[in-house]
């Protein structure tokens, strides 16, 4: 089962836009799914990913989906759809070769490979 609300919330955080601490009014879909198990909140998940990809596409939005954190309500995947803007609120980092996307919080970089230098010549004093 997948319910869903749309609501207008309301933020009083302390968050500077051009120099002015703001609050927020906006409007916001919440959607939950009670699964059963983890195949159907994958299922779930997919269904939400693909509605969001259609209406963004219908609408010409040009958007980029990015890895996110999952914030206070957790959760073992995040994702966000951001409109790609010269300004604005977020930052994300993308490589163009691997299709990797992810907010500046999510942002993963793994460790890379130890270089063996056993082969190295012996420190001289």
């Amino acid at each position: 089962m997948i319910l869903y609300q749309v609501q207008t919330k309301y933020r009083d955080e302390e968050r500077p836009r051009a120099g002015i601490l703001r609050g927020r009014e906006f409007v916001m879909k919440d959607s939950y799914s009670f699964d059963l198990d983890d195949n159907g909140l994958e299922t779930a998940y997919g269904l939400h990913r693909e509605a969001y990809r259609r209406i963004f596409d219908r609408l010409g939005v040009k958007y980029v989906i990015v890895a996110a954190t999952s914030g206070a309500m957790g959760g073992s995947a995040s994702e966000e759809f951001l409109a790609e803007s010269a300004v604005g609120e977020d930052t994300f980092v993308r490589c163009v070769e691997s299709g990797y996307a992810a907010n500046v919080e999510a942002v993963v970089t793994p460790a890379p490979e130890p270089i063996p230098f056993d082969d190295a010549p012996a420190a001289q004093v």
